[in-house]
Formats: C-alpha cells, sequence, structure tokens
C-alpha cells in the first residue's frame, strides 16, 4: 500500500515529522519494557515472599503515571514545534527571518510558548490526565491479574510453578515481555497530545493567517486501515466541518497526520473523498482543539488480549 494520494510535499513532510514521532515513541516503549519487567518482578516476588501481591502490584503501578505524563508532555511539545519549522519559508516571506537552526529554535520557544517552566507547566496539566490513564490502565490489568493470582496462588499451588504461571499469565495479559496493553494506552495518549501541540501551534495567530487548510496522510504502509486510507489525500480548508470528526489520530495506535497547507501553495484547493463517515474507528470522531484545556476525551477501551483469561 502507497499514500500516492496524497501530495508528495505533503508525504515528505509527513514522513520525516514521523521519523522524530517514531522516536519518542521508541524512547517510551523503552520505559514500558523495564516498567512491565519491574511490575512484573514486585507481583512474583511478592509472592515468593509470602506477601500480599495485589498490593505489590497497586504500588508498583504508580510508576506508570509518571511515564504517562513525561511522554505526552513531550510529545506535545514537539506538535507545536514541527509547525512552525514547515511555516519556516512563509514567515520569512511575511517578515520573520529564520535564517539558522538556532534561530528558528529562538522562534519556536518564543511562539510555540515552550520553555522549560511552560513545558513544566504542561507536564502538570498533563498529570492530570495521566492520572486518568493510569487508572483506566489498572482497570483493563489489575482484574486479569487479581484472577491470574487467584488462580495460580491463592489456590494453594507450588510457589514456584505459581510463579511460572503468572509469566504465562502475563504474557497473555499484555504485560509480559511486550507490554501492548501499557504501550497502547501510552501512545493513544502521545498521539492525541501531539493532535493538540499542532493545533496549539497552528491557532498562534502568526501562523493562523498563513495557514489555508490541511492535507490529511496516512504513513503510507501496509498496516494503514482501509478506512484511513479512504480518507488520505483529503485537503480541506482549516475550518471546514469535515475536521470535527477526521481529524487523527482515528484509532487505537493511528499514525495518520494532517499536514498544513499555506495559502500560497498551489494545492491550497479542497479535495474530498466521496465518503469519509467511516474513517474514525468507532468512537475516534476527535478535534484537537478540544484539548486546548489539556484535558483529552476518554477513548474506547483497547482491544482485549489475544489469549482471554
Amino acid at each position: 500500500m502507497t499514500n500516492s494520494k496524497a501530495t508528495k510535499h505533503s508525504r515528505d513532510i509527513a514522513l520525516q515529522r514521523a521519523v522524530d514521532r517514531d522516536r519518542l515513541v521508541a524512547f517510551a516503549s523503552r520505559e514500558l519494557v523495564r516498567f512491565a519487567r519491574q511490575l512484573r518482578s514486585s507481583v512474583t516476588g511478592a509472592v515468593r515472599k509470602s506477601l500480599d501481591p495485589m498490593q505489590a502490584f497497586t504500588l508498583a503501578f504508580l510508576e506508570f503515571e509518571t511515564i504517562v505524563v513525561r511522554y505526552t508532555s513531550l510529545m506535545y511539545a514537539m506538535g507545536a514545534y514541527h509547525p512552525y519549522i514547515a511555516a519556516g519559508e512563509h514567515l520569512t516571506r511575511a517578515g520573520v527571518a529564520l535564517s539558522t537552526y538556532d534561530e528558528a529554535m529562538r522562534y519556536v520557544r518564543q511562539r510555540a510558548k515552550m520553555t522549560a517552566d511552560e513545558i513544566a507547566a504542561v507536564s502538570a496539566a498533563y498529570g492530570v490526565e495521566a492520572a486518568r490513564v493510569t487508572r483506566e490502565a489498572s482497570a483493563v490489568v489489575e482484574g486479569r491479574v487479581r484472577r491470574a493470582v487467584s488462580r495460580h496462588v491463592i489456590a494453594g499451588g507450588h510457589i514456584r510453578e505459581g510463579v511460572k504461571a503468572l509469566g504465562v499469565e502475563f504474557e497473555a495479559i499484555g504485560i509480559g515481555q511486550k507490554p501492548y496493553v501499557l504501550e497502547t494506552l501510552t501512545r493513544n495518549q502521545m498521539n492525541m497530545s501531539y493532535a493538540a501541540g499542532q493545533w496549539q501551534a497552528n491557532t498562534d495567530p502568526a501562523l493562523d493567517e498563513l495557514i489555508w487548510g490541511y492535507e490529511y496522510v496516512t504513513i503510507g504502509d501496509d498496516r494503514v486501515r482501509e478506512a484511513h486510507e479512504a480518507t488520505n489525500g483529503m485537503r480541506a480548508a482549516k475550518g471546514a466541518a469535515i475536521w470535527q470528526t477526521a481529524s487523527p489520530p482515528n484509532g487505537h495506535n493511528c499514525r495518520c497526520t494532517v499536514i498544513e497547507i499555506f495559502n500560497d501553495e498551489r494545492h491550497a484547493t479542497e479535495k474530498l473523498p466521496d465518503d469519509v463517515a467511516s474513517t474514525p474507528d468507532t468512537g475516534w470522531a476527535f478535534h484537537p482543539k478540544n484539548t486546548n484545556d489539556l484535558t483529552l476525551p476518554k477513548r474506547p477501551p483497547i482491544p482485549p488480549p489475544p489469549t482471554s483469561i
């Protein structure tokens, strides 16, 4: 599958931004793997010592909130950063000189309000959202862990066998060597945070007056959902009603994005697909302007694990 319906200009920008976003996601994934390993160790360690494994789980799980805050805040800052870079030549024509990278970065900090103190403020604001996500993750995982503990430990089995069985169950639950449940929840929040930061930057009057609208671009590989691919290459004015429901992310782990179209670009013309009603996955009608208060809307629950317990 290729994203040939999108303009080459937008595809190139989308891929450049995807590199930055994927790098940040990779850092988050690394932390989540470490965290999941520590979580499993806390539970099994409690079992070996005849302590309460669920109390150990609850205490260890608190760190998940810190990870969510850290990476949603960074992704918000990245979303606010990218539009200013894309607007460089357009800002220059508007009388803003950006001759060097350092100057561009100073302008970003000035216009996007991303000083160290302000990033800390964003982190604090996202702490509320992170607490909600942590509760959601705990609700997804804790019941499954509790049932696994009951089946293999409380039932009176040998401790060594119980710990081994718990390891197998942890994989099925989604907090094993590949903690996909935690990764999905975190990436969903990071994607919405990126969109919120991008929207915040694009509503800055310095950019807003230069932007005509947006082009919807998929990542262009064979993992793109059919409904999302149907919207690939869509162009619409920034105030068009379609963005109320078609703004990415449009599903769990959605990697789609929108690319700014400036007033002086030749493709600043509307191009709508025949049918975009099914573009967002169920429950994912989203517009980043609704996140300006940094309280992100609740998403549908993540898919169940491959092996139900």
